[in-house]
């Protein structure tokens, strides 16, 4: 009985206390986990088969699958696709399990698929994208990154054939095409006639070489805007070009014979083009670039225009200063090209082809050569400068030498070595002695043109070239136009005025221009030397632009005066600060860059008359 009784309370004790019983179903779960078997890595770009399984049930029992279940596919990283788009929402079927198509990125690294349910249950799966080595194209050269429309690259591609390993495949007679991937561009190949806007398809495919290199050249694009190109060739990978920036047609610029042309510059990695006409019968070609600061080197071509690899000459000196000459078949059509290594300005530029008109006629010391200017018959370069006979001159030794013409009008004398810039000698009718010139050993050109305002020609003259002495009787110039110039002179109390009144100086005139830079050292045992560059060509005073007394070392006085503005004259002054300082000295000078063989700069800057023999003849640039 009592028992019974204490059963029955509990029960409404359990009852008091909020107690329940459980008659309905348990909640349904789910769950969501990557199923199958993916691959831990895979090809970039590759497809691979992604699955989720999601199941459900009550808790400690989510064993069933799930059916009609939307899932929430995203690619994470690795930039691939997932049912064609960067997310997708796929239904499990019957057996619980969503299925989709996964393209991994095209790089290779890590690429992660999520999928999800609910808004917030996740699965990941990942898989490493590889790059398996295969063989394939490598290119060693790529085209111009900024080429201009019509031109060919300056820089054309250099392919090679490489295992997957990626070392080189020696295996010539492999084709490798060339192709547009991208872009607006119109690939060719220029040929004979180049600049005509054509795109020529040819040259496009080119074999490989002993070394398994393709070495294409004159390849070209027309257009304009971003374009790539890609390489390809059978049993290899393809590879593509970085993207071009393609340009519109440059200005060609035409050069007539003999003449100046500029100044110009332009930026590093620049192409200026120009062309020139060397006339039938031509027989030897040369163009030279001087003036200006930076570095541009030259290029030059017959018949088409050139390129980094494709040229009949290039000078790629440092500096401004280059010359290209040819004497094998010049006569035709020629382009030129500037290419800026680093950023250029202030440069000229001037072309000549000479014919057998223009041969030099040997002139040597002492004796003298005739002769008269016949238009038509004559040399005519420069064109539209009238006529002029040439001659070859070559001092065996130093020579301080003058120049005594006589003729029946006015002509000009022309005087210059291999590395320096032209002296221009104009004389009045009836002729003329200069004042004497510094000359370094070995040939120089020597030319008597027309000087007369109409160039009708006709002058007879006669012209003698005398060894003479620098060390003048009486303050007097002294040209020293040439580079490598060594003079062993004499500081005399006949001389001009020095620094100072109690000093003596020698003065000499000189020409730089735009960018050269002067260099004279003096050295003495008998007194201490002093050098200036002076402004202009002066006996007198004048505006002192460098000076040194001892920059050579013990007593040796070494000046250096680099010109940035015109071309221009200058006088270099030899004296002493120390009164009394008279006697032997040894003066050397150097212009650099140089300037080589090409006409005489068309410039006429006036200097004092030399009144020597008591005819003015006037010095000129």
């Amino acid at each position: 009985m009592h028992a019974v009784r204490s059963a029955a309370l509990l029960v409404l004790l359990a009852t008091a206390c909020g107690g329940k019983t459980h008659t309905g179903p348990e909640p349904d779960l789910e769950t969501i986990a990557v199923t199958g078997t993916p691959p831990a890595s895979a090809e970039v770009g590759s497809t691979v088969t992604a699955s989720f399984l999601v199941l459900h049930g009550p808790a400690g029992a989510v064993t069933t699958p799930k059916s009609g279940k939307a899932v929430t596919l995203t690619v994470v990283s690795g930039g691939g696709l997932v049912a064609g788009g960067a997310s997708a929402v796929v239904t499990t079927g019957a057996n619980g399990i969503a299925t989709a198509s996964w393209q991994l990125g095209a790089a290779a690294g890590t690429d992660l698929l999520r999928g999800s349910i609910n808004g917030t249950q996740t699965a990941d799966l990942t898989i490493t994208a590889v790059v398996t080595p295969v063989a394939h194209l490598t290119l060693l050269t790529p085209p111009s990154a900024s080429p201009q429309s019509g031109i060919p690259f300056f820089q054309q591609p250099v392919l090679q054939l490489s295992a997957a390993n990626g070392s080189a495949v020696a295996q010539p007679g492999v084709p490798v095409t060339v192709a547009v991937a991208s872009g607006a561009g119109t690939l060719g190949s220029a040929q004979p006639v180049p600049g005509d806007g054509t795109a020529h398809l040819a040259a496009l495919v080119v074999n490989t070489d002993a070394s398994g290199q393709a070495r294409f050249s004159d390849v070209m694009l027309t257009g304009g805007g971003a374009v790539t190109l890609q390489f390809s060739a059978p049993g290899y990978a393809a590879v593509s070009s970085p993207a071009l920036s393609l340009n519109g047609s440059p200005v060609i610029f035409a050069l007539t014979n003999g003449n100046e042309a500029g100044p110009f510059g332009s930026t590093a990695g620049s192409q200026a083009y120009a062309s020139f006409t060397a006339p039938a019968g031509s027989t030897d070609f040369r163009v030279g670039l001087y003036n200006g600061t930076g570095t541009v080197h030259l290029y030059a071509r017959r018949g088409n225009y050139p390129t980094a690899t494709s040229f009949d000459c290039a000078s790629m000196l440092t500096g401004t200063s280059q010359l290209c000459a040819s004497s094998a078949s010049p006569a035709g059509q020629w382009f030129l090209l500037a290419n800026g290594v680093t950023d250029y300005q202030s440069v000229l530029v001037r072309a000549v082809a000479y014919g057998p008109s223009c041969a030099r006629a040997q002139m040597t010391i002492g004796n003298a050569v005739s002769g008269s200017l016949t238009p038509g018959t004559d040399c005519a370069v420069p064109a539209n400068q009238g006529a002029r006979d040439r001659y070859s001159l070559a001092p065996l030794s130093q020579q301080a030498l003058i120049f005594n013409l006589t003729s029946s009008n006015t002509v000009v004398v022309e005087l210059k070595d291999q590395l320096s810039s032209r002296t221009k000698l104009t004389s009045p009718p009836g002729g003329g002695v200069s004042i004497p010139f510094l000359l370094a050993p070995g040939d120089h050109d020597v030319e008597v043109a027309d000087g007369t305002a109409g160039l009708t020609g006709g002058q007879s003259y006669t012209l003698t070239a005398t060894t003479a002495s620098a060390n003048l009787a009486s303050c007097a110039p002294v040209g020293m136009h040439e580079t490598g110039v060594v003079a062993n002179l004499i500081l005399a109390v006949t001389d001009c005025t020095g620094i100072v009144p109690v000093t003596k100086s020698d003065r000499f005139y000189t020409w730089a221009l735009t960018g050269q830079t002067i260099v004279a050292t003096m050295s003495s045992s008998a007194f201490d030397p002093f050098l200036r560059v002076l402004a202009g060509q002066a006996l007198g005073t004048a505006t002192v632009l460098a000076t040194d007394d001892n920059g050579g070392g013990g007593t040796t006085a070494r000046v250096s005066y680099t010109n940035l503005g015109a071309p221009g004259d200058f006088t270099i002054e030899a004296t002493t600060t120390l009164a009394g300082g008279l006697g032997a000295y040894t003066l050397s000078f150097d212009l650099a860059p140089p300037v080589y063989n090409v006409p005489a700069l068309t410039q006429s800057l006036r200097t004092a008359p030399i009144t020597v023999h008591h005819s003015p003849l006037t010095v000129h640039r």
